[in-house]
């Protein structure tokens, strides 16, 4: 389990580098999803993964986060 955490922090690393993202944006993103998220879902720490790579259509960010429930709240508005 350790190394597939390793091995992704290098991956994303790798792919921030060769697309000249700077690693401090894709943590910066990673909070930023975090935060949006946890307002909605009870949101297992440590679990949310962003991970940043190149198609042929273009620059693809795939987010993945791990929960025990979504969070209640009141009436939708109509």
């Amino acid at each position: 389990m350790k190394n597939n955490v390793e091995l992704n922090r290098l991956k994303s690393m790798l792919i921030c580098d060769k697309i000249n993202i700077p690693n401090e944006l894709c943590s910066l993103i990673k909070s930023d999803v975090y935060i949006l998220l946890s307002n909605y879902l009870e949101l297992i720490p440590d679990n949310v993964t962003v991970d940043e790579f190149i198609e042929d259509s273009g620059f693809v960010v795939q987010i993945k986060a791990k929960t025990n429930r979504i969070k209640q709240f009141g009436n939708l508005p109509k």
